[in-house]
């Protein structure tokens, strides 16, 4: 149902403002591109500088990469003009592309779990639980 919607939400979108992208489409594209990438990139590395695990830096990186571009194009058709919500509209296409190939790209790389010493796979209770249980 949610995909239906968006597609809805984009195709009135993209319907209501032709012109708008045709004459500055090459603009609006590079500008999706670059806060999907950025939002992607930065996710990721803010969490390693926070000292998160890999999964919660992949976890971290897609959910600030893939924003809410639906919820995006409706506010601002309902705030604003309807041509404010044609980057919106153009982030819901783009995103389903590098989604799947980040998430790929992703799957390599190896979570720290995966490198834990056999101690810690002996005692698996965290040390905080540990210390509640004493």
């Amino acid at each position: 149902m949610s995909v239906v919607a968006i597609v809805a939400i984009v195709a009135a979108v993209v319907a209501g403002n032709q012109e708008k992208i045709a004459s500055s489409g090459l603009e609006i594209f590079a500008v999706v591109i670059l806060h999907n990438g950025l939002g992607l990139l930065l996710g990721y590395w803010l969490a390693k500088l926070s000292g998160l695990s890999v999964a919660q830096r992949k976890t971290l990186s897609i959910e600030v990469g893939m924003q809410n571009s639906g919820l995006g194009a409706a506010l601002a058709t309902a705030h604003f003009s309807p041509a404010a919500a044609v980057p919106s509209a153009i982030f819901s296409v783009w995103h389903n592309i590098t989604g799947p190939l980040v998430a790929t790209l992703y799957q390599r790389f190896k979570n720290d779990d995966a490198t834990s010493t056999a101690q810690d796979k002996e005692h698996p209770v965290s040390d905080a639980t540990a210390a509640l249980r004493d």
